[in-house]
């Protein structure tokens, strides 16, 4: 089954990775891009930065294991996106300061918003799908 398949099974480790690299910082500027967003649209911008920082913690974690099968990244990218929205109910002072500063905000959020969860399914869905479409463009080329 494809969702099962890693890119070991494609043999380019080092090139997905280069890949998962090139649009881990392709998310970030779109991540940073939606904050203008999110001033005219706030819900539009809120949803859409949701999206790209779990299409980012896919990627991430995608550079990191490559050779995991797609369906395992998936779930552990939801896992993680979804964990830290779930720390955002905790606010110890020290968590709090964290927090208040840009990058801590842009990591870790500042309130609790169960709509949030579904935008990271979504932004992972997305991630799932950028690797599907390379995976089927590359299995055709390697066809030919």
């Amino acid at each position: 089954m494809l969702l099962e398949r890693g890119p070991a099974d494609m043999k380019y480790d080092t090139r997905a990775r280069i890949t998962y690299a090139f649009l881990t910082a392709i998310l970030i500027a779109a991540g940073l891009a939606t904050r203008i967003l999110k001033k005219k649209f706030p819900m539009l911008g809120d949803a859409a930065g949701d999206a790209c920082w779990a299409t980012m913690a896919f990627m991430i974690i995608s550079f990191v294991f490559p050779t995991v099968p797609l369906i395992k990244r998936a779930i552990a990218a939801v896992a993680v996106a979804w964990g830290v929205e779930f720390s955002q109910l905790y606010h110890a002072p020290w968590i709090d300061r964290i927090r208040a500063k840009f990058l801590g905000a842009m990591i870790l959020g500042s309130s609790f918003d169960v709509l949030d969860l579904v935008w990271y399914v979504c932004g992972v869905g997305v991630g799932v799908a950028m690797e599907l479409l390379v995976l089927w463009r590359r299995k055709i080329h390697l066809q030919r």
